[in-house]
Order: C-alpha cells, then sequence, then structure tokens
C-alpha cells in the first residue's frame, strides 16, 4: 500500500529545488513489522555531506530511529529503507527529519493507518 506523502520543506530547501519523498511498501497491521521508504534527490551541483535522517512516531516506534544517510552526488537520487512496528491502531504520523550540510532541516510526514 502506498500512501500520499506531505511533505514540509523549509524556504531554502524548496528554493533550490530539493526534493523528498516516503512511503509505505506494506499495509500496517497492529504489531506486525511495516517496511518503509524514503527517496531523496539533490538537485545541486555540488554534493551533500554530513546527512541524517531523525525519523518518529508515536504508536509506530519506540523512541526515535537514527539513520546515517551516505553522501548525495550531485543530482543524485538515494533510497533509505528501514522498518517500522505498530504498537497502536488508527492514523497515526510518522515524521521524518532530514539534515545535511546544505540543508538544516527538511520535514517529511507520512499518515499510516493502522489496522487491527
Amino acid at each position: 500500500m502506498m500512501d500520499s506523502p506531505v511533505m514540509i520543506l523549509t524556504p531554502e530547501a524548496e528554493k533550490r529545488g530539493w526534493a523528498a519523498a516516503s512511503s509505505l511498501l506494506d499495509q500496517a497491521q497492529l504489531r506486525k513489522p511495516v517496511n518503509v521508504q524514503m527517496l531523496f534527490s539533490n538537485p545541486l551541483d555540488e554534493p551533500v555531506k554530513n546527512c541524517v535522517l531523525m525519523v518518529e512516531g508515536s504508536g509506530l516506534l519506540l523512541g526515535s530511529l537514527k539513520i546515517d544517510v551516505p553522501t548525495l552526488r550531485p543530482k543524485e537520487r538515494s533510497r533509505v529503507r528501514f522498518e517500522i512496528l505498530p504498537t497502536r491502531s488508527g492514523t497515526k504520523q510518522l515524521v521524518a527529519d532530514f539534515s545535511c550540510n546544505k540543508f538544516p532541516a527538511i520535514k517529511a510526514m507520512l499518515s499510516v493507518d493502522v489496522a487491527e
């Protein structure tokens, strides 16, 4: 199942053409692992370094998840996959915060409908 992502980009990131998208790769069910995929696209003519993805979601993760993302070359696209384990049913929000040396805070939100 693919949910429609909602992106919240900083004005600077949006102006420079940064792109990020997130989607569920499976139907979310209570207490069953769900794969999530985040896609990134570097619009710059220079690499972006020191990239970190922080993911949080009440009822989806215990605490937060920190993922180091490799350097993105100019115009390169990258994919990061990770797993969540829903602990509560209903509509939940997965929030991702991506930062690197060129963009300090790119936020993405994904609504996740967790079935019992």
